[in-house]
């Protein structure tokens, strides 16, 4: 069971899986707030179990929760079968990401652009979280998440199939625009911090960089990773 908090993330739930909401958690002056009463609506027509709570119950779930948290049976799975049949694909591999925004923002872009799939660690890294499901504005109900000891074993599997993996590094010399993506893609970034580990980066096929005009400042993974995600896009278009 997981926790989905905020309009727009809590509003593509009810679209796409409205039966795997088990309760739904809204503040007691909801009616004042017309989305809070059409959500009370709704779930009152799909007989959902309703709890009317304080909103300071809402805020030790998740700040910013907008009034509304639900608790959600399940999330999309990663089909490894559906892959191997894909002509083209791709996949953003997360090498210890620890801050809930940037989880959040690149999964909201891997929905937008229209990624396969997420892997992720699972230790030291954030997980799908209710703040990365309020950040995500409703990524987190299309795009799965594989989480991994080590983000190797899924490039083992994902390579099994066809793909390649690359890997943005400040350290790498060729730019992506100059690098020939594969039709399957796992595009690879590190940790805030520390970047990716030395047998994650030894694991990738290529290192790339994302151009920049000054090398000694970097950007956000959540750019990185966006943009990395465009050129993909980009050149699957050419």
């Amino acid at each position: 069971m997981r926790k989905v908090a905020g309009h727009h993330s809590c509003e593509e739930v009810f679209k796409v899986r409205p039966k795997a909401i088990k309760t739904v958690y809204l503040k007691k002056d909801y009616q004042n707030s017309d989305y809070l009463s059409d959500f009370f609506a709704r779930s009152k027509q799909l007989k959902i179990h309703i709890k009317l709570v304080a909103p300071q119950e809402l805020d030790r779930i998740c700040e910013g929760h907008q009034g509304i948290v639900l608790d959600v049976d399940g999330a999309p799975e990663l089909d490894f079968k559906a892959l191997e049949k894909k002509e083209r694909a791709l996949i953003i591999a997360l090498d210890g990401i620890e801050d809930p925004q940037n989880l959040g923002n690149i999964l909201r872009s891997a929905w937008l652009m229209g990624a396969d799939g997420i892997l992720i660690t699972e230790n030291r890294s954030v997980g799908l979280t209710p703040s990365v499901c309020k950040i995500a504005s409703g990524g987190a109900e299309h795009v799965p998440i594989e989480s991994y000891n080590q983000i190797i074993q899924g490039f083992e599997k994902l390579k099994e199939i066809g793909f390649w993996v690359y890997g943005l590094s400040e350290k790498a010399e060729k730019p992506t625009y100059a690098l020939e993506m594969a039709a399957k893609t796992v595009l690879v970034a590190g940790s805030e911090m520390k970047g990716m580990k030395p047998q994650t980066l030894k694991a990738c096929d290529e290192l790339v960089t994302i151009p920049q005009v000054d090398v000694a400042a970097s950007l956000n993974v959540a750019t990185s990773v966006a943009l990395g995600t465009y050129e993909y896009l980009s050149q699957m278009a050419r």
